[in-house]
């Protein structure tokens, strides 16, 4: 099977994690490792994107088989109605350029761009901060461990201000789990715009979970357009009577 079909037998219904795969020495093992561990996830199909300088072509394959199945995209998601047909995103290495990025608001790249996006639009959003801490095993194994000494406490308040952003802040691999069950069944936060775009695309069914935070003026179109919440693919809500 091609990577380019959905692997591993899940369906429609699964819930499409964007991974976003960088090219960074701190931190590789730990994050294929997640991947390995979402990948194979029950209900969770994983969607990854890099460049090709990071996982060539002719290495995709292999990549999908050690991570338990995934398909490529071959470009980011460059507006929100395609982005919102994931239901999270997911960073699995950090490098500091892309933390830095991130804490300020510098969407220039294409991946900050994607991230930022996702967390504005209220989509659920992880990053695996291994390599993020410098007195960590992965940068003693890359030879930097002297980082420990030399690197500023704003690395701590990067992952403060990631977070209030509505980031999720991984620190190891098995978290992804947790995050991947707990997170995924509908968008942080559903405003007026977002049910505009549902609408738009011909949805009638919002999907939210337990930690949804659906704003008035969102109820207000809801009522408006005559669509369903739906919790959890189970108990729905019909507001227009």
């Amino acid at each position: 099977m091609s990577t380019h079909d959905f692997m591993g037998g899940r369906d429609a219904k699964s819930r499409v994690v964007l991974a976003l795969v960088q090219d960074h020495y701190v931190g590789v093992a730990e994050g294929l490792e997640s991947l390995r561990i979402l990948g194979t996830t029950p209900g969770v199909t994983l969607v990854v994107w890099s460049a090709p300088t990071t996982i060539p072509r002719d290495l995709q394959d292999r990549f999908a088989m050690a991570v338990g199945g995934c398909r490529f995209i071959d470009a980011l998601p460059d507006d929100p109605e395609t982005l919102s047909t994931y239901q999270g995103v997911y960073v699995p290495i950090a490098s500091s350029g892309l933390a830095f990025a991130l804490s300020e608001g510098d969407d220039r790249g294409s991946i900050e761009r994607t991230v930022l996006l996702a967390t504005f639009l209220g989509m659920s959003v992880a990053i695996l901060s291994i390599g993020w801490e410098p007195n960590t095993n992965p940068w003693l194994r890359a030879g930097l461990g002297r980082a420990a000494m030399l690197w500023p406490d704003a690395w701590r308040m990067r992952s403060q201000r990631l977070r209030q952003l509505g980031m999720e802040i991984l620190r190891t691999p098995d978290q992804v789990t947790v995050w991947a069950l707990r997170a995924l069944d509908g968008p942080r936060v559903v405003d007026a715009a977002m049910i505009d775009g549902y609408f738009r695309r011909g949805q009638r069914e919002v999907l939210v979970g337990m930690y949804t935070v659906v704003t008035p003026s969102a109820y207000d179109r809801l009522r408006e357009y005559g669509m369903t919440l739906k919790m959890s693919g189970e108990k729905k809500w019909r507001l227009d009577e």
